[in-house]
């Protein structure tokens, strides 16, 4: 074997990875939040969600994710964190043969939960885009038109899905996190490796019917239901007392 073919032998690395493929899902994940995330932003400097905060369900449902709901920020933090484990600065430098590709290859459920989320979160931005073109064109209908009310409707749950889908996103970076670091440098060491488990399979169910089903209400009670799980209220706990750690160290104003 000659030394140009030696030094191809030397370059040669797998096409495919677990773990640069694990992260690359992480990335999209993110693209697909973000617009959302701007959306919703937008959606705060007029009063089409103020004057359209929802009923009685909506509003509880809202409430229960009010203390816990996680920014694209949250999600790029994980992200960086678990970047980081992987000993990578992308999703495209992680080493050909990366240590951590048979953990990467045992996160099978959390890939599919981050991918079928950045999927659910694509369709509802182009039902968004869609609903907002057709609300322009109803412009000179009544407010309480039929068509009109089910597009309000569509609008004002924009906040609560990304609460949602931002939630089931750290669920599955939680249990990536969990997998890939020692129990003493994860984010949340209390929370058992089963309970995450549990936290991505229930969201993996919850992300299907709340992106598939028609009527709203049906949506909303898939995420109450979910709201009241072992696994949801197991990280929400985690999350409030973190939070309360943040505020009780930040200075007096």
């Amino acid at each position: 074997c000659g030394s140009s073919h030696n030094n191809l032998c030397q370059d040669y690395g797998p096409i495919f990875s677990y773990s640069s493929s694990l992260l690359r899902e992480i990335d999209n994940l993110i693209w697909s939040l973000e617009p959302l995330s701007d959306f919703v932003i937008d959606m705060k400097k007029t009063d089409l969600l103020a004057s359209n905060t929802g009923n009685d369900l909506h509003r509880r449902v809202s409430r229960s994710f009010d203390a816990v709901s996680k920014n694209v920020e949250d999600i790029k933090f994980m992200r960086l964190r678990i970047l980081h484990a992987f000993g990578a600065d992308s999703s495209e430098s992680v080493p050909c043969y990366c240590d951590k590709n048979e953990i990467a290859s045992k996160c099978g459920a959390a890939k599919l939960l981050l991918e079928e989320t950045a999927r659910a979160t694509t369709s509802y931005l182009e039902q968004l885009s869609n609903a907002m073109k057709e609300l322009d064109c109803l412009e000179k209908q009544p407010p309480n038109s039929r068509r009109r009310k089910q597009i309000m409707r569509i609008i004002s749950i924009s906040q609560l899905s990304l609460d949602f889908y931002s939630f089931a996103s750290f669920c599955a970076l939680l249990y990536i996190e969990h997998r890939v670091l020692p129990q003493s440098k994860v984010l949340y060491p209390i929370l058992d490796e089963s309970v995450l488990f549990l936290a991505v399979k229930r969201s993996r169910m919850v992300v299907s019917t709340y992106s598939t089903v028609t009527m709203v209400d049906r949506a909303l009670k898939a995420v109450e239901v979910y709201s009241f799980g072992k696994a949801f209220k197991a990280i929400s706990a985690e999350i409030e007392k973190q939070k309360k750690r943040s505020d009780d160290h930040s200075p007096a104003v």
